[in-house]
Parts: structure tokens; C-alpha cells; sequence
């Protein structure tokens, strides 16, 4: 009260107060940093390593295996998985979330991979990288076109120059073409008439290639560098290099024995935009530059440098976030502008003008001030943020409207409007406090949700309870300012139309009261249709549902030991057939061969040149969502049809919106026999197979490739004195090819890569013809003290904390099954298997996983909001009865939401459940305005009944404003009046709907049920007693 009265003497104060606020805000907003998403921390190391020409096992027993014994040996650590495949391997480190400190365990794991020091000698240092949501490309760019491979290597390389220097772009990368070479192409046959062996080549080039540094000569008249060594940075410096040369004149040069040319290195990855061979390259942005800033720079930039291309290329700008920021920005914000308009409209509905404005000031006042306090807590400008904003916006003048209406009916009783506002403002300020206190503490709990989820989704509360703290702010110390200015006592007091109601509302309270049991069965059965009701939703519940897609990719598997060219040439024609059936839906197609990931970031990665993956992404055009069903069927059965058409294995994977997480089934099964693990596979496999509405199941089984294993003979080896040093290097120049040297060739590092000619289709045994010099000094065959062996062996092997797993995947049909419906499926199934197989380990992952966990983790949050929602309700009222009585809005908000989903045809998403947990703390209020009054009107002395009547009716108007405020200002983000936002869309159905179902529940039985407490009159009256008492303690 003296605060209040502070305030009314100090108004210049206050309207300073707003004005700064509003500035700072609009400030604030402006220069925001904007996002896609909210930088998300996944807490996730990735090491990789390469052994040019290893096999998978020799990757997994010579290079894995020890690192991986160094990463167990580090405290906080979750899990780890691990991939070998040809010529090198990578694992994927997952860091404990719980652990305090997460740096100390990424700063520990660098230490200890730095201390493996058994690695073979060809292998490079292990790159150990964090991965970081700051570190996601915001514009990706396709360099395609018919140009030599010399020039398209050295366009892309000025290109990447060319992108780094741009403002406000931190990396570069690119793919989809090697480094180059100067590939020295030995002839084996010109090789024998010289008598020269590739080792002979390779060590006079490994001696006369390498430049070393001479030291400084000085004498009297200058200063230079000396360089010893041949610059081979011509070609036709190399063509004249000798390889052996005689006292009579006699030489070989190089290209006697061999073809010398500029090449790409030979990869087992590859890149196709469309249907053009290309260079995909990925631009990232600096951590705290704004997205759509930084794109823009790029755009403009890479427009001006398309015309000095090289004549034959082209550039493509693709996967541009910054339209898929403006777009989803766009959509909410007009969403969230419609519906602060018809909540306008609603207040100059039920109030006078000068009331409409006093309440709406508070909007812009909250909106800006909460946006600053949003951004002061280290949070970008993200859909997600808009998302907080269009949730609380009808919220935002329910405690305005409160106050406000309350300051108005005392300045119609004839207060003074000072003495209205300071009264007013004072006598409702510990319910408001109270409403907005359960809807803080009911979104608080979401902010500490875990894993990658959590942190994804907790902008959301930080954003609401920041603009519900301002607005209360504005509610108690700047609106009843305002109104005693502005709100003025009406000469002749006019009918309004909402009267009739509340005359009829009367009679209504009356019989319902004395048909109170009437009432209370109708609701009864009521709440077990809905409980009936909610049971099937939640059976169907789905983490994020397949609705408002950014894309979906393909992926395609060839035989084992298909060549890169022919994986490339299906892939292309894939691609054409996927774009005959995209009705212009495509925003881009491209394709990433040699390697595939599925299931997420806890999935799996494969790598092959007989894998590829093609990638859609779709329209960011609002009007898709029209479409996207139809779309995504027929691509499906594109698939179904090259599958059956081709033999291959070929499978989707829907891009669902939100986080990233894994496929909706995914089982990770970890046997020490992993032949006996693929037989369960198989047979975990055939059952979901039989499972109506699964689709697309694979594993990351690759099975085994065609391998060949030299053996030597070592007795005849040592009886010849040729070393395995010279066997090795010359079987690993004739495939792979071996790096003589470095160059620099136009700044560029070049390798000289000595090997053979192509083999085209020559037989592996003509490697046996090829020879190495014996201690007599002849040249022998290899085929003197080797044999070449046929054998498989896996293409790529898979680790699960140290153990070979296999991972099975699948998808489902949405509107067939969910993936919780196929899980609970599978699940005896999966029981039955452990219980028989004591050894094996089963596990759940994927979406499945993420979905246990996030229910789990959101159920315990929202017990613990209850909790605290019925301390404040407890301490408001100084009982313990009250708050029974109050959160039986509960359970009538939860029947709104159950039947809002019904008849909405939607199912329940982890967004849904967000949505039920922040309603659980809104609809209270109704309940707690409502029994504030009837206390007070007990402890003044009035009879229950009365009590109850007089406060039904004085209160309405407010319950009824407050109720359509919140769900008006959701129906435009509801039924997509600025277009349809499918990630944001359930959280407003569920809040809106429930919370006008709760609403009216609560006008219209909550009296009744209020009714069969009389016994709380005598329990005021004893309070009352008490005060008494003690007031008269004080003062004696």
C-alpha cells in the first residue's frame, strides 16, 4: 500500500519507467541475434583417423581399438561407438550430461588419445573435435559443371578463399572431390624392359623430390636463402627426371616407364547436385553473428562472383537457413500480430475504451521489456523464443485486466480515482500474484529438462516466465498509474450487454447449487469418457509427429564392392524419378555418396562406395503443409518401385521437425558371438516385419566385401634378402598408389603419387608379376615368395563401448502406427528374447529412447509443478483445503485437451505435453480469482451461499475476458491464419482449447462443487477469531 502510494507521487517516475522499457526492448529486438534454433550444446566429441588403404579390421585392430582403451580409462563418459571402414575410422564420444563440468572431461579425453603411441606409422594424428549446434552451416552452395579436373579443383579452392573472407563466416568446407595429385602412372611392362622396380622409382624421388633448406649465404654485397633440391612444380621438369643414367650417356628419365598428368586423388566419396556432378561446400558463421545478416552478405557476394567462374561452371545456393528463419519467423510473428489484434478487439468488447487502453498498454510494455530480459539471459532471437512469446501473449493482459477492472468498480462506486487505483491495486494484488506465481512455477520445471531436448525446448519457459514477470511488474506498479489518469467515472452508468448474462449466470448458480449432485455425476462421467478417451491418445503418442517436414533422404545400397561410378549413375537416375513426382515441391535434390548415416546422432555411419544418400529438402512455401501427405506417399512409392525394378536396397527416412533425434524404432543388439547377434537381428527383424504400418527396415550389417590377402613365403623372402618393407611398398604403390613427395603448386600443397597404370579389368594377380630387387641385385617377381589369397571380410564394423553391435532401423507409417505403438508391439517379443539369451544385450534407442525419456523426464517436472503450484495456491488462501478445490481446473483442463485432440484429428507430441504442463498452471487461475472472492466474502461475514453467488457472478466478466484473451490471441497460431506452423501448432491447441474447456467447467460446476464444503465458513470465521485475538494481543 505505501509503495503504491510512492508511486502515485512519483508518476513522472513511472512514465519514464515505461517509456525506457519500451525503448530498450524495441533496442533489443532490433539488433537480436536471430537463429533457426537455440544454440543447443549436444555434448558430443567426434575422433577421426586415417590409414590410407587399411582394411576395416586392421582400422579396428591397429587403430580403434587402442584409442578406444584410452577413452574408457576417462571419467565421464556415457557411451562411446566407433566405425572402421576402408582406410580409416571414427568415434563418436557421448560426454555425461550430469557431469558438472563438461570441458574438464573433452579437455581430458584430447590428453589421453594424445598419449596412444602404438599407432602404425602411416597413420595420422587421431582430429578430435567437439561438435557444437554454433558450429551448423547457415548456407550451402553446389559448384557443378563440365570443366577439367585441374580447373574444377582450383575453382573450388579460390571459391573457399573467396567465402572465408566474407563478413561474418567462420569455416569453409567442401566435398565431393580430392586433393590434387601428380600421379605418377608406372607401366609394368616398360618397368621390365628398363629392369627398374617401383621401389627404385619411389626411393630416387622420395631422395631428389624433397628440397631441404642450405642455410644463409653473406658476403659483402648481399644477403640469400640457399634451397638444395629440384622444384618439380612444372610437369615437364618431372618427365625429364632420372631415374638411372651410365658413364657412356645412357639415361632413363620418368617418362620413359611412366604417364606423369595432374589428377583428382581417387576417392570413395562423392557429390551430385541434381543430376550434375558437383563440389558441395557448407559456409558456417561466427557464434554470435546474426544468421540472416550473414546469408545476406553471402548471397549478395556469391551473386557478384558466379560471372568470373570458369567458363563451363555454375553455382548453386541451397539449404539457405536464413529463409527458413524469415519464413518461420514470419509465420509466428503473424500469427502472434493477428492475435494481439483480436485481443484488442475482445477488451474494447467487454470494457469501456478508456479501460481497453489502459489494460493494452501493458502489451508492448511486456512483449519489449521480456524480449530484453530474454536476451540479458544469453538467448538468441529463435522460432522458439517466438514460440514463448505467442503462448503468453493472451496471457499477458489476463492479469491487466484483473487489476484494471477492479481499479474501475471502485471508481464507479465513487472513489477518487487516486484512492480507486491505490485500493484496487492492493486488494487484488495477492491473487494476481498468486495466478501468475502457478503459471511461472508450472512452466519453471520445463527449463530443466535434460538432454539435447531439454536444452532445445528451454527457451520456451525462459521466455514466458520473462515476459509474465514484466507483465505482473506492469500490472501492480505502472497500470494503476495509468488508470487514474486515464479511466474516468461514467456520468450515467450505461447497460452493457455481458449484464444479461450475469443476471442469467445468477439464476443458473442458484439451481445449480441445489442440484449440486446432479452436477457433480454429470461430471463424473464426463471425466471417465475423457479418461477413456486419453488413454487412447496417449497410446498414440508421438515425440515429434511426421507433419510440417523439411525433407526426407533416400538412402541406396549397391552390392558390396560396386564401384563408385556405378553407385553415382543410380543415384542420378533416382534423383530424376523422385523429381517427376515433386509437383515443384523440391527446394533442392542432392546426393552424398560413399557414406550414409542413420538413426541421428546416436545412430550409425556407413561407408562404402556402394552407399549413397539422396537428400530433399521441400518448400519452405506455407501452402506445402496442403500437400506434404500426398508428396511423401508418392515418393514412397518412387521407392518401392526402383526397389523392386533394380534388386537394390533402398530405404527412407522422414526429416521429422525439431531436435535431432533417431528413427522411431531402433534396437542396438551387442553379443561377444556376432554371428549369434545377426541371427537375433534376423529374427527381430521378420517380427516388426510382420508389424502392419513399419516400413524401411535396415541395419548397419554391411555383410562382407571381396578382399585378397597377401601371403608370403618367409623362407624364400629371407633365402632372396628382400625385406617385407619392400614387398609391402610396392604392393601398396601398385593399388593405392605411395606419396613420393609434396609441392607447391599455386599456393597449393600438390602429392606426388607414384602408381600404376589404370588396371581397367586386369586380373588382381598381375600384381604378383610385379618385382623387387633380391641381395644378387636381380629383379625377382613377386610371385617368387607371395601368394594372393580370396577372402571376405566386413566392409565396415561397428562398436558399441568397445563390442561389435549391430543396429536395426525402421520407420512407420504415421497415421497407420506410431513408433510407441510399434515399440509396445515388439516388446514381448524382445522379452522373451532376453530372458532366453541371459548374455545378450538388447537395447532401445532412437526416438523410442528419446521418447521414454522425455515423457519420464516431463511427468517427474510436472509433479513437482503441482507441487508447487499447490504451495502457492496453500500459501495465498493460509489453508490447506483451498488448494483441493483450485486444482480441480486440473483435471477439467486436462479433458479440454484430450477432446481438442479428437476433434482436431492430432495426436500428442512432446510439444503437446509441454503444452498440458504450462496449461496445468493457467487454468488455476480461473479457479483461484474465483475462491479468493468467496473467501473474502466469508471472512466480511456473508453466508456461504451467498458467498458463492455473489462472487460467481462479480467475477465472470474477468474469468470470461481473461479465458478468451489467451485462447483468441492463440487461434490465429492455431489454425494457421498467417500460415500453419505444425511445430508450434499442438503447444497453442492444447493451451487454448483446454483452457476453455477448463474455463467453462469451472463457471459451471465449480460452484456446485464449492458447495459441498459449507463446513469452510466456520473455518474463516475461526480464522477471524484468531486475528482477533492476536490483534488484541498487540496492542494490550
Amino acid at each position: 500500500m505505501k509503495f503504491l502510494e510512492f508511486l502515485q507521487k512519483n508518476k513522472l517516475f513511472v512514465h519514464y519507467l515505461t517509456v525506457i522499457t519500451i525503448i530498450v526492448g524495441a533496442f533489443v529486438m532490433y539488433n537480436m541475434q536471430r537463429e533457426a534454433r537455440p544454440n543447443v550444446d549436444f555434448n558430443r566429441v567426434a575422433v577421426s583417423v586415417a590409414y590410407p588403404g587399411a582394411s576395416p579390421n586392421d582400422i579396428e585392430e591397429l587403430v580403434i581399438d587402442p584409442i578406444e582403451e584410452k577413452i574408457a580409462e576417462v571419467d565421464g563418459i556415457e557411451e562411446y561407438r566407433s566405425v572402421s571402414y576402408v582406410g580409416a575410422g571414427s568415434i563418436s564420444v557421448v560426454i555425461d550430461d550430469t557431469y558438472p563440468n563438461p570441458t574438464e572431461i573433452i579437455d581430458e579425453l584430447r590428453r589421453k588419445i594424445s598419449e596412444v603411441n602404438d599407432l602404425p606409422q602411416e597413420v595420422d594424428d587421431p582430429m578430435v573435435t567437439e561438435i557444437k549446434a554454433i558450429n551448423i552451416p547457415v548456407l550451402n552452395i553446389a559448384m557443378y559443371g563440365d570443366v577439367s579436373a585441374f580447373d574444377f579443383k582450383m575453382e573450388a579452392e579460390k571459391f573457399k578463399d573467396f567465402l572465408q573472407l566474407q563478413e561474418g563466416v567462420q569455416s569453409v568446407d567442401y566435398s565431393g572431390i580430392g586433393d590434387l595429385q601428380i600421379k605418377i602412372k608406372a607401366d609394368p611392362k616398360k618397368l621390365d624392359r628398363f629392369d627398374i622396380t617401383l621401389g627404385e622409382v619411389l626411393e630416387k624421388l622420395s631422395t631428389w623430390a624433397k628440397q631441404k633448406p642450405g642455410g644463409l649465404f653473406e658476403n659483402n654485397n648481399h644477403v640469400a636463402n640457399l634451397t638444395i633440391g629440384y622444384d618439380f612444380n612444372e610437369i615437364e621438369k618431372l618427365q625429364n627426371f632420372v631415374i638411372r643414367s651410365n658413364d657412356y650417356g645412357q639415361k632413363v628419365l620418368l617418362k620413359d616407364i611412366a604417364e606423369i598428368k595432374f589428377e583428382l586423388e581417387r576417392q570413395q566419396t562423392g557429390s551430385v547436385f541434381g543430376h550434375e556432378d558437383a563440389v558441395l561446400f557448407t559456409a558456417v558463421k561466427k557464434p554470435f553473428d546474426d544468421s540472416i545478416r550473414v546469408v545476406d552478405g553471402l548471397v549478395a557476394a556469391i551473386t557478384k562472383y558466379q560471372g568470373g567462374l570458369a567458363k563451363g561452371l555454375k553455382l548453386k545456393m541451397y539449404e539457405d537457413q536464413s529463409k527458413r528463419i524469415r519464413d518461420k519467423l514470419k509465420i509466428v510473428i503473424s500469427n502472434a500480430v493477428s492475435g494481439l489484434i483480436l485481443v484488442l478487439v475482445i477488451l474494447l468488447i467487454f470494457l469501456d475504451w478508456r479501460s481497453a487502453i489502459v489494460t493494452s498498454v501493458g502489451i508492448p510494455v511486456a512483449v519489449l521489456g521480456g524480449v530484453a530480459l530474454v536476451f540479458f539471459l544469453g538467448n538468441t532471437m529463435n522460432s522458439l523464443v517466438v514460440v514463448g512469446i505467442i503462448i503468453v501473449l493472451g496471457m499477458l493482459v489476463d492479469d491487466a485486466i484483473v487489476v484494471c477492472e477492479n481499479i474501475y468498480s471502485y471508481i464507479e462506486k465513487g472513489w477518487h480515482p487516486i484512492k480507486a487505483s491505490i485500493k484496487g491495486t492492493s486488494e487484488i494484488a495477492l491473487p494476481v500474484l498468486a495466478s501468475v506465481l502457478t503459471t511461472v512455477f508450472a512452466f519453471l520445471p520445463i527449463a530443466f529438462m535434460k538432454e539435447i531436448i531439454g536444452q532445445f525446448l528451454r527457451v520456451i519457459p525462459i521466455t514466458v516466465i520473462a515476459m509474465l514477470v514484466v507483465s505482473l511488474l506492469e500490472a501492480i506498479l505502472i497500470l494503476p498509474i495509468h488508470a487514474e489518469e486515464i479511466m474516468k467515472p461514467k456520468k450515467e452508468k450505461k447497460k452493457h450487454f455481458f449484464d444479461r448474462f450475469e443476471k442469467a449466470y445468477a439464476k443458473y448458480l442458484k439451481w445449480s447449487i441445489s442440484k449440486r449432485w446432479i452436477l457433480l455425476a454429470g461430471l463424473t462421467v464426463f471425466f471417465g469418457f475423457s479418461l477413456v478417451q486419453g488413454k487412447k491418445i496417449f497410446e498414440r503418442f508421438s515425440l515429434f509427429p511426421a507433419e510440417g517436414l523439411n525433407g526426407l533422404s533416400v538412402r541406396l545400397e549397391l552390392p558390396k564392392n560396386t564401384p563408385l561410378y556405378k553407385t553415382k549413375k543410380q543415384a542420378k537416375v533416382l534423383s530424376s524419378r523422385l523429381e517427376e513426382v515433386s509437383e515443384g515441391t523440391f527446394d533442392n535434390i542432392y546426393t552424398n555418396l560413399g557414406q550414409v548415416t542413420t538413426g541421428g546422432n546416436a545412430g550409425s555411419r556407413q561407408f562404402g562406395a556402394h552407399l549413397g544418400m539422396v537428400n530433399v529438402s521441400f518448400t519452405s512455401d506455407p501452402d506445402f503443409i496442403y500437400k506434404e501427405k500426398r508428396i511423401v506417399a508418392n515418393i514412397n512409392k518412387v521407392v518401392k518401385e526402383f526397389q523392386e525394378e533394380t534388386g537394390l536396397k533402398v530405404s527412407m527416412t522422414i526429416d521429422r521437425p525439431g531436435p535431432p533425434i533417431g528413427k522411431p524404432i531402433q534396437f542396438q543388439i551387442t553379443a561377444r558371438d556376432f554371428e549369434f547377434g545377426s541371427k537375433i537381428v534376423d529374427e527381430i527383424k521378420d517380427e516388426l516385419s510382420k508389424i502392419e504400418g513399419v516400413h524401411s527396415l535396415i541395419t548397419d550389417l554391411d555383410g562382407d566385401n571381396v578382399r585378397y590377402r597377401v601371403e608370403g613365403d618367409n623362407e624364400l623372402a629371407v633365402s632372396e634378402g628382400v625385406e617385407p618393407a619392400a614387398i609391402s611398398r610396392t604392393i601398396f604403390a601398385s593399388s593405392t598408389g605411395v606419396i613420393g613427395e609434396e609441392i607447391l603448386k599455386n599456393n597449393e600443397k600438390v602429392e606426388l603419387l607414384l602408381t600404376l597404370q589404370d588396371a581397367g579389368d586386369s586380373p588382381i594377380d598381375n600384381i604378383a608379376d610385379l618385382k623387387v630387387r633380391n641381395n644378387n641385385g636381380q629383379a625377382v617377381p613377386l610371385r617368387t615368395f607371395v601368394k594372393i589369397i580370396k577372402e571376405n571380410g566386413p566392409s565396415s564394423i561397428q562398436r558399441f563401448n568397445g563390442i561389435r553391435t549391430i543396429t536395426l532401423f525402421g520407420e512407420v507409417h504415421d497415421d497407420v502406427i506410431t513408433g510407441k505403438e510399434a515399440n509396445a508391439r515388439i516388446e514381448p517379443f524382445i522379452a522373451e528374447l532376453k530372458k532366453k539369451y541371459q548374455n545378450l544385450r538388447i537395447q532401445v534407442g532412437g526416438g523410442e529412447k528419446d521418447r521414454m525419456n522425455a515423457v519420464s523426464d516431463t511427468m517427474r517436472l510436472y509433479l513437482l509443478a503441482i507441487v508447487l503450484i499447490f504451495m502457492v495456491i496453500s500459501l495465498t488462501f493460509q489453508s490447506v483445503i483451498y488448494p483441493f478445490l483450485v486444482l480441480t481446473a486440473v483435471p477439467m483442463g486436462l479433458s479440454g485437451v484430450v477432446w481438442s485432440l479428437v476433434l482436431h484429428g492430432k495426436s500428442l507430441s512432446i510439444m503437446g505435453i509441454i503444452g498440458i504442463v504450462g496449461l496445468s498452471g493457467v487454468v488455476v487461475n480461473v479457479s483461484i480469482i474465483f475462491l479468493k472472492f468467496i473467501q473474502d466474502n466469508l471472512k466480511a461475514g456473508k453466508g456461504f451461499e451467498e458467498s458463492i453467488m455473489e462472487a460467481g457472478v462479480t467475477r465472470l466478466r474477468p474469468i470470461t475476458m481473461t479465458t478468451l484473451s489467451t485462447l483468441i490471441g492463440l487461434l490465429p497460431t492455431i489454425y494457421g491464419v498467417g500460415g500453419i506452423d505444425t511445430f508450434v501448432q499442438p503447444i497453442a491447441l492444447v493451451l487454448g482449447w483446454g483452457l476453455f474447456v477448463a474455463t467453462t467447467l469451472t463457471i459451471f460446476f465449480l460452484p456446485a462443487i464449492m458447495s459441498f464444503f459449507g463446513f469452510l465458513a466456520n473455518i474463516e470465521e475461526k480464522h477471524l477469531e484468531e486475528e482477533r485475538i492476536i490483534e488484541e494481543g498487540l496492542d494490550a
